[in-house]
């Protein structure tokens, strides 16, 4: 039983069997080089799809990024007076001067004398963050304006803790000692 490839061989005549040849052994040549040129192809393209890939990667994160800040920003923009009240209950310095011509300035307007005036700032030499400062006041002036003192000072826009009080009356005449903590950041 001879197969029909060889049947089909036998009866071709020598030059359709050498162009069969030809065209058999041009057909083997080019997927030869089919295989050697396709390869690196694939391979350069399966690395661009992997450089493609982390690149839609980091637009992604770089995208959440850009989201974040511009959410940031409006929640800057929206918290702004809060801030700004903040750095004015809490300034970036400890501003005595000033603080000090405020306690003078109400303390005036409530007809109290300042009989003395003692600050204690051994405790925030070289600290960061927020620190603090002991003030004593030794006030004289009737009880309604040293309590009228007190309630303005504990609603000035400072931030200032009370950490004692105390009033006296000595043959007719108020005085009181207050000891209050002024905060601010460093």
């Amino acid at each position: 039983m001879i197969s029909r490839l060889t049947r089909t061989v036998s009866l071709l005549n020598k030059k359709e069997k050498r162009a069969y040849s030809i065209l058999t052994m041009s057909l083997f040549t080019i997927s030869l080089l089919a295989i050697f040129i396709v390869r690196p192809s694939i391979k350069i393209v399966a690395q661009y799809q992997k450089n493609l890939a982390q690149a839609k990667a980091a637009d992604a994160a770089l995208t959440e990024k850009i989201v974040n800040l511009d959410k940031a920003k409006v929640n800057i923009e929206e918290q702004k007076d809060n801030i700004t009240k903040l750095y004015r209950q809490l300034p970036k310095d400890m501003m005595q001067e000033a603080l000090l011509t405020n306690l003078a300035r109400t303390a005036t307007a409530y007809n109290i004398s300042i009989v003395k005036m003692g600050i204690d700032q051994s405790h925030e030499m070289g600290k960061k963050g927020l620190n603090s400062v002991n003030i004593t006041l030794d006030v004289a002036g009737t009880y309604d304006s040293i309590t009228g003192l007190v309630s303005s000072l504990e609603n000035s826009e400072r931030f200032i803790k009370f950490t004692s009080i105390s009033v006296e009356n000595k043959d007719g005449k108020n005085t009181g000692t207050m000891n209050i903590t002024v905060f601010y950041l460093n």
